[in-house]
């Protein structure tokens, strides 16, 4: 565990993320496909979030981090509701991604909280394959990415808060931070279309 900590660090454009949550400060973030907790762990580092629960479906992951932070099953975060949900390098395993973003972002995301999403970018051919070889040795699948505008699309009635793209070593990356419009916003918009 302590080495992929230390090789997702080494690839990972932190300080360009973490520069799009200036100023934001959530209660209780939910991290999808969390494994080994460190985005957890850097948010809450970083006076981020206040306490998070990573959803892993690998039981070598499920662990107490601290006092504030865990990872548990899928079936532990019901009824639950949170103000952050992290998307982070998860989506390309999924098959049917957006049946995916939106069960999780309708069941368990409060009116006008946050979805963070970061994936592998796929725009260069070069970048998209190494991304596919690298997955396929390190997580032994073959991965199908999704694209920045496809997240957009299906996240469409929310606010683009913030966006960024970098490359770091072979690794592309993009990232978006989407705020869901509170109830008012979106009656008053399905009223005017």
């Amino acid at each position: 565990m302590k080495f992929r900590k230390y090789l997702r660090k080494k690839i990972l454009p932190l300080k360009d993320i973490l520069d799009c949550f200036k100023g934001l400060k959530f209660e209780c973030a939910l991290d999808i496909g969390a494994g080994t907790g460190l985005f957890l762990e850097i948010f809450y580092n970083h006076g981020i979030i206040r306490r998070g629960i990573g959803v892993e479906t690998s039981e070598r992951y499920l662990r107490k981090i601290n006092d504030h932070l865990s990872i548990v099953g899928v079936e532990e975060i019901d009824g639950n509701q949170f103000d952050l949900i992290l998307f982070n390098d998860v989506l390309h395993h999924i098959a049917n991604k957006k049946d995916f973003i939106q069960r999780y972002a309708s069941n368990y995301l409060i009116n006008g909280g946050y979805v963070f999403v970061k994936e592998m970018d796929n725009r260069n051919i070069l970048y998209k394959y190494f991304s596919r070889l690298h997955d396929l040795v390190i997580a032994g699948e073959f991965i199908q990415e999704i694209s920045l505008n496809d997240v957009k699309e299906i996240l469409w009635n929310y606010e683009i808060v913030f966006e960024g793209h970098k490359r770091i070593l072979l690794y592309d990356h993009y990232w978006v931070l989407l705020k869901k419009k509170t109830t008012a916003n979106n009656e008053l918009q399905n009223a005017l279309e």
